[in-house]
């Protein structure tokens, strides 16, 4: 396992940085044809938690995570949840539900989790990875 970690490190990222997202193929989604596009109403957020927001959206939207777009017809909300164990770190997530609700499904696209399990049935771990800073 260590040798994979190594041999793949540019793969790995220890921290959001500028030098792009992960390196795999980017999927290609279509729209049903009958998708109405929604924008989640605004919700109130504590002054920790919108300060944190900020502060995430805009290195995203610096190091070109995530382009600014206003006006796009199409908006999820946003929860902040703290880190376990970390209270005054947080976690920002969005809910993808309704989006999702509007793409045509792509059958086959995900490991279906039955399959994986019958190899790794019998098998013993070699190492654990945890995510670092609580993720």
């Amino acid at each position: 396992m260590r040798d994979l970690v190594f041999e793949f490190k540019d793969i790995w990222k220890v921290r959001l940085s500028a030098d792009g997202p992960e390196k795999v193929t980017p999927l290609k989604v279509h729209l049903k044809p009958d998708a109405v596009p929604h924008n989640a109403k605004a919700r109130g957020y504590a002054p920790k938690h919108t300060d944190f927001m900020r502060k995430r959206i805009r290195l995203l939207e610096e190091i070109g995570y995530i382009p600014r777009n206003p006006r796009s017809p199409w908006g999820s909300a946003v929860s902040i949840a703290p880190k376990p164990k970390l209270p005054d770190k947080f976690r920002m997530t969005v809910s993808t539900k309704h989006p999702n609700s509007h793409l045509v499904v792509i059958a086959g696209c995900f490991h279906i989790l039955e399959v994986i399990l019958q190899h790794v049935e019998l098998a013993s771990p070699l190492s654990s990875l945890d995510a670092f800073k609580g993720f």
